[in-house]
């Protein structure tokens, strides 16, 4: 989507000062449940698996790739993608709790988000939502930009 100047002329798009982070998803089957590996350059932090936003590096999109898995048919939930809440226990409250997330863009095996990344450095608990199997609920560490 393109920002409209005062006069109605198109503008193109912000440019984003830093490369969309991609993340991997992959569903496995694993004890009559839905599994997730995420795969994405952090390593997990305690167990759980941690994007790290570093402290003045700006806004961030992160993309999030499903990855084809054999025998389940698993899409995001379109309607409902992703909930995040701040310094919260996982998994978060429903919605989108936060002024530092926004979705971009979500389509059955992608979902875009923009992290603001700004203001005081915190963790963003969040749950990507899917149709008919288990949320996935990582972390995202925001470093702030203060």
């Amino acid at each position: 989507m393109t920002k409209q100047s005062q006069t109605n002329q198109q503008c193109p798009p912000e440019k984003m000062k830093n490369p969309p982070m991609n993340v991997h998803l992959k569903a496995r089957r694993e004890n009559g449940r839905i599994e997730w590996d995420v795969d994405f350059k952090s390593p997990p932090d305690n167990g759980k698996v941690m994007i790290d936003l570093p402290n003045k590096s700006g806004a961030h999109d992160i993309v999030f790739h499903l990855v084809p898995t054999q025998g389940l048919n698993i899409s995001f939930n379109t309607c409902d993608p992703i909930w995040v809440d701040e310094n919260a226990q996982c998994p978060p409250p429903p919605g989108i709790n936060s002024d530092q997330i926004g979705v971009e863009d979500c389509k059955d095996r992608k979902l875009t988000i923009r992290d603001a990344n700004s203001g005081p450095g915190r963790d963003l608990t969040y749950q990507l939502n899917f149709v008919g199997v288990d949320p996935c609920d990582p972390v995202i560490r925001n470093g702030g930009n203060v």
